[in-house]
This record gives structure tokens, sequence and C-alpha cells, in this order.
């Protein structure tokens, strides 16, 4: 279990990469093994219990949050989903689409700095689950600030983080609607192109004000960011949803180097 650990700490690509990682003396002497072969190593996987390893996680997470302690106004909760896709014949359960078989792995991933996160927690759904539907399960930290895509968009559910004391910051879609209540200086060096206080929604159901800053893109459609952090510049919102960046690495991380050859599903 060590020397997983170290693997997963030290990125190493492959099975067969860790077995030639122990000509290291030094790494010898901490794992307490001289050698060991990819065929033992691929067993031994094989054979660990998912409770072991979720016991792990919330240990190191226990330690993640002892040394990363900081005031809840300035931690970010990056939420996100992404699919991984199965053969239809083998999880016939899990088909979401005429070909395709799939599960979704919902995340809630803490971001403290550049290159500077972690996971904090996880759901797992059928894929064809929408998005929106977990973002009540993950906004559970009040005075943080929660950054997610427009697949979370709901006015209603906006209204209540507010009031609950959850502070997000989010895209909209091209088709929102949009209530303009007053215009706020920007910088035109800035790349932000408007900050204004809005109200989202028809005459059947508008918001509280909330705030929309637009910032320039070069060859892309401008981003429209709507927040209720109102103590932060223009900049400073555009750069919160820029962090949003980081969970899609971590996606890809997870799909290049996490070969899932078996899935079971318990009941």
């Amino acid at each position: 279990m060590r020397l997983f650990l170290y693997a997963i700490n030290d990125e190493t690509e492959s099975l067969r990469h860790l077995d030639q990682q122990l000509v290291n003396p030094h790494l010898k002497k901490a794992i307490g093994i001289d050698s060991i072969s990819y065929s033992q190593l691929s067993r031994a996987i094989k054979a660990l219990e998912p409770s072991v390893l979720m016991e792990i996680f919330t240990h190191l997470l226990s330690f993640v949050h002892k040394k990363t302690a900081v005031k809840s106004k300035e931690k970010l909760y990056l939420i996100d989903s992404s699919t991984f896709s199965f053969s239809q014949t083998s999880y016939p359960w899990a088909r979401f689409r005429s070909t395709k078989s799939g599960i979704k792995l919902h995340l809630k991933l803490c971001f403290m700095n550049e290159g500077w996160v972690h996971p904090e927690e996880f759901k797992l759904s059928h894929a064809s689950e929408h998005d929106h539907d977990y973002l009540d399960v993950f906004v559970n930290n009040t005075l943080a600030t929660y950054v997610f895509d427009r697949g979370y968009l709901d006015f209603a559910q906006f209204d209540q983080m507010k009031w609950d004391g959850y502070f997000f910051v989010s895209r909209i879609k091209k088709n929102t609607v949009v209530h303009v209540q007053a215009h706020q200086k920007v910088s035109k060096k800035s790349g932000v192109i408007s900050d204004q206080l809005v109200q989202l929604g028809s005459t059947t159901y508008l918001t509280s004000l909330f705030r929309l800053v637009t910032i320039e893109r070069k060859n892309q459609s401008n981003l429209r960011i709507i927040a209720n952090r109102f103590d932060l510049s223009a900049e400073e919102i555009g750069e919160v949803y820029q962090s949003r960046w980081q969970i899609e690495l971590f996606f890809k991380h997870i799909k290049q180097h996490m070969t899932i050859k078996t899935f079971f599903l318990k009941v």
C-alpha cells in the first residue's frame, strides 16, 4: 500500500515503471521491499478492498484540512462532473445512449492556489443524471465560494445559496434573460467589458441582485460570469472562474493515468 501511495504522489505512469523505481535504495528502505514484479503489483491491486482505499482517502484528507486551514471566504470549491464510458454489452444496466453505457463522477475539488488542489467529495451516478441535481450535495460549507459551469444554472438555487450564506461564481447561458439594474466602473486595460448589477429570469421569477461580469476573450465569445461576491474586483471574479480549469485537468489526469478495466455495482 505504501508503494502504491508513493506511485500516486510521484505520478508514476504504470506498474512497470513502478517496478523499475525500486532500484532506488532510499525507496527500498522506506517501503520495506527489495524488489517486486509487475505481475505481483497487478495481483495486489486486484485484491485491494475499496473500503480500505476510502479510509486512506478520508485519513489523508483530514491531514490536508489541518495544513490548509484558511479563512472560509478564501476557500474555493470547484464543482463539475465527467462521464466514464463502458461497453454496453458488459454493462447493460448503465446504458445512456444507443451504443454506450457509462457512469458519471460528480466531484467537488478544493482549490487553494495554482497547482495546489485536492478532492473534497465525490458521488457516482448513472451517466444520464443531470449535473445540477448534485449541487445541493456539495454546497455544504458556508462562506466558501463555489465555482461551477452553466450545467448547474438554476435561478431559484442561486437565490437559496445567497440567503443561506454561500458564495458562487458561474457562467450564464446565451439565452439567459438579464435585467440590468446598475453599471459599475471597469478598467479598459483589464479586458473586462462590463461589470453590472443584474437580476436574472423572466417576469414569472426574478432573482435577487447579482453581479454580471463580462470579459473579452481572443477568438472566442465573451465570457459572462454571474456571482454574488461583491467584495472582489471584476478582474478577481474572472480569475476565480478561470480556476475552474483545474478540475478539468484533474479529470484528464484520472482518465489518462487510471485505467479502469472492471466496474462492480454494489446493490
